[in-house]
């Protein structure tokens, strides 16, 4: 009977060593991109607001509450049946989706907030080389990789619009919302606007590199994104650090500075 108690007792003390919530972890084979986001069924206005209204129905918002932190809001139209093929992406070149709000047939994707678009950088660069095509081209590389493979969609909207640059230089595809909600699989067509971002990069900065000419040669072919990144060429990059000096410049302009008579 001693020993049966003295066993009892020992196993009710164990118990009581172990935390009253336990949390509840994935399996193995679980990712993040696996898990669906939490529907937020509230008005989306009620926690943002809208400071300046965007094109292509996007607003740049602010939070009501602390930390009031800044991000971009993405209007679409979609069934209540799509919404559930939103799933956390999470790659450093893609342009963060945080949450998702519902509000009849409207979805309202929140994404981080990113500081300028390809376009304003290229509109303005002062200084750029063959480096700062080779960063710029492997950061795109690296999201369509992702794209085309475990998440298995295509962009079908690559653009110099929709490549942002955060100020660390860090290149950001935007829209993953919308090609999840869409689901295309036209991984071609990325490739090919990726050509012609490619030769809108070298614009007015023509070389006669032949690491270069051979990497548009591959491009011309239609190879995939995966084996595009093995490219000499994109050793020329010095990684973000290369990107970040435009980006700070590009700001810079964007500064009033006070007049002194």
């Amino acid at each position: 009977m001693n020993k049966r108690r003295k066993a009892s007792e020992a196993a009710e003390s164990r118990l009581r060593k172990l935390p009253k919530n336990l949390s509840i972890l994935p399996s193995n084979s679980a990712c993040p991109e696996d898990i669906s986001f939490k529907q937020h069924e509230v008005d989306i206005w009620d926690r943002y607001t809208s400071v300046t209204p965007i094109k292509n129905g996007y607003h740049y918002a602010m939070m009501k509450d602390y930390p009031f932190s800044s991000v971009l809001v993405k209007e679409a139209c979609s069934s209540s049946e799509r919404v559930f093929q939103l799933r956390s992406a999470p790659h450093r070149n893609l342009l963060h989706l945080q949450h998702i709000y519902t509000k009849e047939k409207s979805i309202f994707m929140v994404y981080e907030m990113s500081v300028a678009s390809l376009k304003d950088i290229l509109g303005f660069r002062p200084y750029w080389d063959l480096a700062d095509t080779a960063a710029v081209c492997h950061g795109i590389l690296c999201a369509l990789k992702y794209m085309h493979g475990p998440l298995g969609i295509s962009h079908g909207n690559l653009s110099l619009d929709t490549i942002r640059l955060h100020w660390t230089g860090t290149i950001k595809i935007a829209n993953i919302g919308d090609c999840l909600l869409q689901s295309d699989q036209e991984y071609t067509k990325d490739i090919e606007a990726f050509e012609s971002i490619v030769g809108r990069l070298i614009e007015g900065h023509e070389s006669d590199d032949a690491e270069l000419k051979d990497f548009r040669q591959a491009l011309h072919n239609k190879q995939p994104a995966s084996a595009l990144l093995q490219h000499k060429f994109l050793r020329k990059s010095n990684g973000e650090q290369q990107l970040q000096r435009s980006v700070e410049t590009w700001l810079s302009t964007r500064i009033p500075f006070p007049r002194f008579s």
